[in-house]
């Protein structure tokens, strides 16, 4: 199944209405999540935030709103690494993208100290509950996660690129914000998050 039949699916199983309001956050396949908005429902919005090298590289806002959809495809990993990079004062690009090897290295040496959550949960779950915050009270968040050589050769360490989504329902579920977890029928919950807004 391609990209865009995936994300179909998902509207389809979240149940999303004909005229939805969609955040994607730090959307590095918002190609896709738009071609398959323009499938499932023709006349959406959507709305992009990245992840800004500003303060500790997490964005401060969410424009727009109030939102029926939260998208974080591929977006754990991207909060990860600015927050790691703002923590190192390696620069992240205009997309929120960190490019350089040395943040690479900075959050495989977090990891390896095992001190990669202290910079990692908080940063996570600030950017959920803004964007929690951002939706409609019957709102979800949707979170996808998949393995891009691309960047385990910048030096992603697999033992935790691999796990973005378990860590990130753990980091949420400790964190105690008002969401709840809902079944997404056929996908595996290691690579899928889906949360309701409940507060």
């Amino acid at each position: 199944m391609d990209s865009i039949s995936r994300w179909v699916r998902i509207f389809e199983i979240v149940g999303l209405p004909p005229d939805p309001l969609v955040l994607a956050v730090a959307p590095r396949g918002a190609g896709a999540i738009a071609e398959a908005l323009r499938a499932a429902a023709p006349v959406a919005r959507l709305t992009e935030l990245a992840i800004a090298a500003r303060g500790r590289g997490l964005p401060l806002t969410v424009p727009g709103g109030p939102f029926h959809l939260a998208l974080f495809d591929h977006a754990i990993d991207d909060i990860v690494s600015a927050a790691i990079a703002a923590e190192e004062g390696v620069d992240v690009n205009a997309e929120g993208r960190v490019g350089d090897p040395a943040a690479a290295r900075a959050l495989r040496a977090y990891w390896r100290a095992g001190d990669l959550h202290q910079i990692a949960a908080p940063a996570v779950t600030a950017v959920v509950d803004l964007c929690r915050a951002a939706l409609r009270p019957d709102g979800r968040l949707v979170f996808a996660h998949q393995v891009f050589d691309s960047d385990l050769r910048l030096g992603q360490p697999l033992e935790v690129y691999a796990d973005y989504i378990p860590l990130a329902r753990k980091w949420i579920a400790e964190a105690g914000l008002p969401l709840r977890e809902l079944t997404l029928d056929g996908l595996d919950p290691h690579w899928w998050l889906c949360l309701e807004r409940i507060g």
